[in-house]
C-alpha cells in the first residue's frame, strides 16, 4: 500500500509465512543505486498466515492477518516513510514499529481462507487501500471522529465471521491517536453446506452487503446491520466454478442505471451483476411512511393493453363526445369492446404486489391510520395513494386503492348518462349536432348519479342485442366515465375533480408530516413516458414541492425520494439539490417490481 508522502512514490509490503511470522519492507519506485530491501520480522502466534488484508486510516496501517488456527489479529503500523532514509539510506517506516498487535479475536474453528475490510466514520465508508473507486461518500474525511472497522471472513468450518472494532474519537485522547474501545463479534455458522474460501464486504450507508463463496460452487448475498451487528440471508445464485475468490466494481451506465459487477474467480472468472438502483428503490420503499403510486400507459402495457400512441386512428376519433351526437350506435359499441378488453385482460403481477406492500403489510414503516376513523377521513389519513392517467380501472379491483386512487382521466368500466355532453358550464354547446342532440334530450337530475359497472354478463347481453345501453332515467344513451378531447360533460367531470381535490388534500397532508413530523415520503413513478407527460410532470411537481416544505424546516429530518420506472425514459432531469434524491430504474414496471 502506498505510504506518506506520495511523492516518494513508497509502498508497504507486508506478507506472512508458515510459522505464523509477519515480513515487512518498504519498497520505493524510484531507481537507486542499492537494489537490497531491508525488511523486519514480526514474530506471530506461531500458526501459518493463511490470509492478510491493508486498511489505511487516520495516519496508520492496520493489517488485518487470519491464520490456520481460525485467529485473526489486526495489527497497526505507521503510514509515513522517514524523509532522511534512515541509518542505511533506503526508505523506512516513520515511527515505532510495533512488536504485537492491537487486537485477536477467534474467529473460526478451522482455517482462516479469506478477509475483508472495510472503514467506517460517521455515515462514510470506504475499503481497500487506497481504492477510492469504491468510495461511497467522496468526501470522505480522515479527520477526527469515532469510527469503526469492520472484518468479515470465511473458513473451511463453513462459517462467515463478522467482528467490528470500535474505535475513540482522536480528539479525546491524550496523544492524539486512535484508541480502541473493543470489539464486537458474530458467527454464523453453517452458512454453506461447504468450504467458504472466498469473501467481500461492499461498504454502502445505506446497505452494508456481503458476498461469500467457495466449494458450493454458489455465491451468497448477505446483508450486515452494522449498529447492531446483525447479519440476515438474501439470496444466492448458483455458480460453474469453485469460488476462490472475488472482488466486485461499479458500472454506471449512460441511462442513469448503476450496477454493482462481481468477479468470482476459480477454474475461470464468472461475472454477476446486481442493479443497484433496484436495490436502492427497494431500501427506500422499505423504509417509507409515506407511498404516492404514479401510473402512465406503460404500466398498463405490462399486462398486454394498447398505449395511446400504439391505438389505431379510429381511437383517436372515438375520444371526442361529438362522435356519439353523429352515431351513438357506433361510438357506443367501440367503447363497450375496450371494456370487454379491460375485464379480459388479467391485470400484471406488479398490481398485486403493490396491495402485498400497502394493504397486506409488507411495507412495514407505512403509517397506517387508526381503524375508529369515519370513512371520509380513513382514507385521506392514509399512507398510500395512486395518482394514474389509465382508464382501465385495473386499480380498483385491489382492496388497497379503492378509497384511495385518482384517476384523472376516468375509468372505461363504468358508464354514465350522456345527457350531459352537449352543456358546457350549463350552458349549451354551439353547433348544428349539439342543437340536434339537445332537442331530443329529456335528462332529469338523476341522470347525474346515473352508472353501470360494466361487467362480463351484461357485456354478454349488450353484444347479443342491437339495442343501445341507455339510462334508466332519461332512455338516452350512456357513454364511458372517460375524460374525452373537448370534454364539457359535467356527469364525467364532476367525478373526476372530485376525486383530483381528495388526492390534492392528501398530498398537501402528507408533504406537512413529512416536513414537520420527519417522515419518509417516497414517489413510485411507473410507465409515465414524455409524449403524453401528464403524470410525469405531476411526480416531478410533488417531488420539489415536498422537498420545498422540507428546506423551509432547518430541524426537519423528513425525505422525499422518487423511483422512476421506465424502459426508455428512466433518466430524472433535476438540478443539483440535497434535499431529495431520485433513482431511476430502466426496466418495464412488472419485472422491477417483482
Amino acid at each position: 500500500t502506498p505510504l506518506h508522502p506520495h511523492e516518494k512514490q513508497c509502498h508497504l509490503v507486508l506478507s506472512g509465512d508458515s510459522d505464523g511470522n509477519l515480513h515487512l519492507c518498504v519498497v520505493s519506485e524510484q531507481a537507486a543505486e542499492r537494489r537490497t530491501t531491508i525488511g523486519t520480522i514480526l514474530q506471530g502466534n506461531g500458526r501459518p498466515v493463511l490470509c492478510l488484508e491493508l486498511l489505511r486510516c487516520f495516519g496508520k496501517i492496520f493489517a488485518v492477518v487470519g491464520t490456520t488456527g481460525g485467529e485473526i489479529s489486526v495489527w497497526a503500523f505507521p503510514s509515513s516513510i522517514n524523509l532522511n532514509g534512515g541509518d542505511s539510506g533506503v526508505p523506512c517506516l516513520e515511527g515505532v514499529i510495533p512488536t504485537s498487535p492491537i487486537y485477536t479475536f477467534k474467529a473460526h474453528q478451522t482455517g482462516v481462507n479469506d478477509l475483508s475490510v472495510v472503514l467506517e466514520q460517521k455515515g462514510s465508508v470506504m475499503s481497500g487501500v487506497g481504492d477510492c473507486s469504491r468510495t461511497r461518500d467522496k468526501t470522505h474525511s480522515l479527520t477526527n471522529g469515532d469510527f469503526s472497522v469492520m472484518i468479515g471472513s470465511v473458513g473451511d468450518d463453513q462459517a462467515l465471521s463478522v467482528c467490528v472494532l470500535d474505535f475513540k474519537d482522536r480528539s479525546q485522547t491524550s496523544n492524539g491517536s486512535f484508541y480502541l474501545k473493543g470489539g464486537r463479534l458474530l458467527v454464523i455458522q453453517s452458512a454453506s453446506a461447504s468450504a467458504l474460501k472466498a469473501v467481500t464486504i461492499v461498504p454502502d450507508g445505506s446497505f452494508y452487503r456481503i458476498y461469500t463463496t467457495g466449494h458450493g460452487e454458489q455465491i451468497t448475498l448477505w446483508h450486515i446491520n452494522p449498529s447492531e451487528l446483525s447479519i440476515k440471508y438474501i439470496s444466492s445464485s448458483p455458480l460453474g466454478t469453485e469460488g476462490s475468490c472475488i472482488t466486485w466494481a461499479h458500472h454506471k451506465q449512460p441511462d442513469g442505471s448503476l450496477y454493482e459487477v462481481v468477479a468470482i474467480g476459480g477454474e475461470g472468472v464468472e461475472l454477476l451483476s446486481l442493479d443497484l438502483n433496484c436495490l436502492h428503490a427497494a431500501i427506500k420503499l422499505r423504509e417509507a411512511n409515506y407511498l404516492l403510486i404514479t401510473t402512465g400507459a406503460g404500466f398498463s402495457a405490462d399486462s398486454g393493453l394498447m398505449t395511446y400512441e400504439c391505438a389505431p386512428a379510429e381511437y383517436r376519433d372515438m375520444c371526442n363526445p361529438v362522435k356519439l351526437a353523429d352515431d351513438p350506435h357506433h361510438f357506443q359499441q367501440f367503447w363497450l369492446k375496450f371494456a370487454q378488453s379491460y375485464l379480459e385482460t388479467k391485470p400484471h403481477k406488479g398490481y398485486a404486489l403493490l396491495d402485498q406492500w400497502c394493504h397486506g403489510g409488507k411495507l412495514q414503516h407505512l403509517k397506517r391510520p387508526p381503524c375508529k376513523l369515519d370513512e371520509p377521513r380513513q382514507s385521506l389519513a392514509s399512507p398510500w395513494w395512486v395518482y394514474t392517467s389509465n382508464v382501465d380501472g385495473h386499480f380498483r379491483l385491489l382492496e388497497s386503492f379503492l378509497d384511495s386512487s385518482c384517476e384523472i382521466h376516468g375509468n372505461c368500466l363504468e358508464f354514465k348518462c350522456a345527457s350531459g355532453i352537449g352543456y358546457s358550464n350549463g350552458e349549451p354547446r354551439i353547433g348544428n349536432e349539439w342543437d340536434q342532440w339537445n332537442q331530443k334530450m329529456t335528462a332529469t337530475n338523476s341522470c347525474k348519479q346515473a352508472t353501470v359497472q360494466m361487467n362480463q354478463e351484461l357485456l354478454t347481453d349488450i353484444g347479443n342485442s342491437d339495442e343501445l345501453l341507455t339510462c334508466s332515467h332519461c332512455r338516452q344513451p350512456m357513454r364511458p366515465n372517460v375524460l374525452m378531447f373537448h370534454d364539457t360533460d359535467e356527469n364525467v367531470l364532476k367525478e373526476i375533480y372530485s376525486q383530483r381535490e381528495r388526492y390534492q388534500t392528501w398530498e398537501s397532508l402528507v408533504e406537512e408530516k413529512v416536513a414537520t413530523n420527519g417522515g419518509k415520503f417516497v414517489i413510485l413513478e411507473m410507465g409515465c413516458g414524455v409524449n403524453v407527460p401528464a403524470v410525469r410532470q405531476e411526480s416531478k411537481e410533488v417531488l420539489l414541492d415536498c422537498a420545498k416544505e422540507i428546506q423551509l424546516q432547518p430541524a426537519s429530518d423528513g425525505s422525499v425520494c422518487m423511483i422512476r420506472i421506465n424502459p426508455k425514459d428512466a433518466k430524472v432531469e433535476m438540478s443539483d439539490d440535497n434535499s431529495f434524491e431520485a433513482i431511476p430504474i430502466a426496466s418495464k414496471a412488472a419485472s422491477a417490481l417483482q
